[in-house]
């Protein structure tokens, strides 16, 4: 009952106002069987948005009559036919009438005092402004007096289009995808929680404000269609419209047989479907007129997708090899990529096998939890010394496994170096960076220092620049104000001056200084970061107005204080204007 409540509430909230939009269409006055049972008069929404004609009347020359509904309101859709008739009316028993049409009732027998061969109709609304009227004279003889660009006895269509009119067809829209089983609790308010995709095929705009969506359990609407359900009611021409059940429990079933159906204002059923199962986090997706699991695509077109609930991985790039080789002891960086489809395993595993494919070093842990997200990382692996041989040399692998999937990289290891000591000899890299001078505190501009040198026979171009953060946010105004092109001749080595100027530096933040490095033919820069101190004295702090000291003052003591302020001039002006009252 409640749910009901809310729904109605949500209805009468949405509703546009009616003004012009419904037109009174089509008027049988003379019928050829009695008078009684077979007149009516035809009216059309030829708007956008539904309509709710509840409270509403009609009227002839000689009496007014209340309109009244199957249901507690008449709501009439956009590009939709209603038909007011009498009590008795047998309308159905003598025309070919359509399943969606509107009935609407007048409270007696007669509409009016019953249609007369002379009259003038008026619709009015619930405050008893005229909306629409039409005057008609002399006897039709069974034809109807009805409007296709100008009145005119034609052959009755009741809930039909006059000749040359368009109708809209609401059996264009389809379910096409539905979502019975997020994330965490079902019922969650939109966007999360349960949904279901429509898609309108059809050419025109339609709305499908009070439409109701019912699952195979009781006969009770699940969701109805309002704003509170949706973030519109009106579903474009080839367009979506998702439907989130909001709140509502109980509405998809997780597991057993399940069924919906997208019914109209007339209880006729539009489109329905029926499924099995389901996974989490996972949707049921219409595609090439065959229902698939699928990655969820509200609101957007879906494709054949069962690949995308499997899990991919793909080691991209292996960084910091001198000539595409490694050697034993180095440190390596591996980029790769990782897509989690319906699994519901958690973690990633990364290592590195020798020419016998047996692993050399510790497996390296990644735990990643939501389901159809793409991530690229990049990782250090440290790859032992190998001083006792116990690992062979030569073509070996890295080795990316988890989530039901495995991606390989070949990686090339070299002989066993001269150990001293069980110490590796230190490999002499074709290009070395270094940050030799930088401050450990700073309060404005700053100066550092960067030695390169590059051990290549060709000479080498590098860009370097550097900057201060904390978290994502960059404290420059713009990344590579300061950047400087280096180039190095073979063997030559530079010490590098950058001037770094930090700007809206804040309290109460952790900061680092980066400096970035790029040669010729690498797409990503190498970094160095370290930790700096910005002194207290370089921020900006309010002035405190007693004692003239500095002091720092936080968002919620300002808000705090200018509430006082705000509610002290409030009473002020309260008691200011009691004392002009009683004055005056």
């Amino acid at each position: 009952m409640y749910r009901g409540l809310i729904y109605l509430f949500g209805i009468l909230l949405f509703l546009e106002p009616s003004m012009a939009n419904i037109l009174i269409n089509e008027v049988m006055y003379d019928p050829e069987c009695s008078d009684s049972y077979c007149e009516y008069v035809e009216i059309y929404n030829n708007g956008t948005n539904t309509i709710n004609m509840t409270a509403w009347t009609i009227a002839d020359n000689g009496n007014e009559d209340n309109l009244e509904g199957n249901n507690e309101d008449i709501l009439i859709p956009s590009n939709s036919y209603g038909l007011i008739v009498d009590t008795d009316s047998r309308t159905y028993a003598h025309y070919d009438l359509p399943d969606n049409l509107i009935w609407i009732y007048v409270e007696d027998s007669a509409i009016g005092n019953g249609l007369s061969n002379s009259e003038t109709v008026i619709l009015k609304d619930e405050s008893g402004n005229v909306i629409g009227n039409v005057t008609y004279n002399g006897a039709a003889d069974g034809q109807a007096y009805s409007f296709f660009e100008e009145w005119n006895l034609t052959d009755p269509s009741p809930g039909k289009s006059n000749i040359g009119e368009e109708t809209l067809d609401y059996n264009k829209i389809k379910i096409t995808e539905f979502f019975p089983d997020p994330s965490g609790e079902d019922n969650q308010n939109m966007p999360n929680g349960e949904w279901v995709e429509l898609y309108n095929e059809g050419d025109d705009d339609l709305d499908l404000l009070g439409f109701e969506l019912k699952d195979n359990v009781g006969d009770e609407a699940d969701v109805v269609i309002t704003e509170i359900a949706a973030e519109n009611t009106i579903i474009k021409s080839k367009g979506y419209l998702v439907i989130y059940a909001n709140g509502v429990s109980g509405f998809l079933n997780n597991n057993g047989f399940e069924e919906i159906k997208l019914y109209d204002l007339n209880g006729n059923v539009v489109d329905s479907i029926t499924y099995e199962g389901s996974d989490e986090s996972v949707s049921w997706s219409l595609t090439d007129g065959k229902w698939q699991k699928s990655t969820p695509t509200p609101g957007g077109d879906n494709f054949d997708e069962r690949q995308s609930i499997e899990s991919a991985l793909d080691i991209e790039e292996i960084y910091d090899l001198g000539d595409d080789k490694a050697e034993w002891g180095d440190i390596i960086r591996v980029k790769f990529y990782a897509y989690k489809g319906n699994t519901n395993q958690n973690v990633i595993w990364m290592w590195i096998e020798d020419k016998n494919n047996e692993r050399a070093t510790k497996k390296s842990k990644f735990s990643i939890y939501d389901k159809f997200q793409n991530y690229t990382l990049t990782y250090p692996i440290q790859i032992p010394d190998n001083c006792e041989n116990e690992f062979a040399s030569g073509v070996g692998r890295v080795v990316l496994s988890g989530f039901d999937a495995t991606d390989y990289k070949e990686l090339e290891i070299r002989e066993t170096p001269e150990c001293k000591n069980e110490t590796k000899s230190a490999r002499i890299s074709l290009f070395e960076y270094e940050l030799v001078e930088s401050p450990e505190e700073i309060s404005s501009d700053f100066k550092s220092k960067v030695k390169l040198k590059n051990n290549d026979d060709e000479p080498l171009n590098v860009d370097v620049w550097s900057y201060v953060y904390s978290g994502s946010k960059k404290y420059v105004k713009e990344e590579q104000e300061n950047m400087q092109a280096v180039n190095l001749s073979s063997g030559e080595e530079k010490i590098i001056e950058l001037n770094t100027k930090p700007v809206d530096i804040e309290e109460n933040k952790d900061y680092r200084f980066k400096v970035k490095i790029l040669k010729d033919g690498r797409k990503t820069p190498y970094d160095i970061t370290k930790e700096i101190r910005v002194k207290s004295e370089s921020i900006k702090k309010p002035i405190d107005s007693v004692t003239g000291n500095v002091i720092y003052e936080s968002k919620g003591i300002k808000a705090q204080r200018s509430a006082v302020f705000f509610f002290s001039g409030l009473m002020m002006s309260l008691s200011m204007f009691m004392f002009w009252i009683r004055w005056k």
